[in-house]
């Protein structure tokens, strides 16, 4: 069974629902963006996932200090790394920017799950 969850690092946007800029371009692409915002919780997330996923070096960086083990430290993993069609090194955040850079963070997740996906089919073969 393949579950999956969304956190941020901080909770500065604990309880809110996505920014209306990205639910409107991710609207448009068949997806529905209703889930509420909550940060990381170390205690409970590393227990109960096997694969934490960071966007950009930073998160990886806080999800590592987060971590407390190496156990932990070999769940984590940046999205961008599982990319096969676009060659970015991380998701932008596309907050200040315009259509086309919400469009990009939708190109650059819709590949990298596709990718993150086969490597886990993959490793289930």
């Amino acid at each position: 069974m393949l579950s999956c969850d969304s956190a941020g690092i901080i909770g500065y946007h604990e309880g809110e629902g996505a920014y209306h800029k990205m639910k409107n371009v991710a609207f448009k692409r068949g997806y529905r963006l209703d889930s509420i915002s909550r940060p990381v919780n170390p205690a409970k997330d590393f227990e109960r996932f096997d694969m934490l996923i960071g966007m950009d070096d930073q998160n990886i960086r806080d999800l590592n200090k987060m971590a407390g083990s190496n156990a932990n430290r070999v769940k984590i993993h940046k999205i961008t790394d599982f990319c096969h069609r676009r060659d970015y090194s991380f998701v932008p955040d596309p907050y200040y920017g315009d259509t086309r850079d919400f469009e990009l963070v939708i190109d650059l997740l819709e590949d990298g799950c596709e990718g993150l996906i086969n490597s886990i089919v993959g490793a289930e073969k």
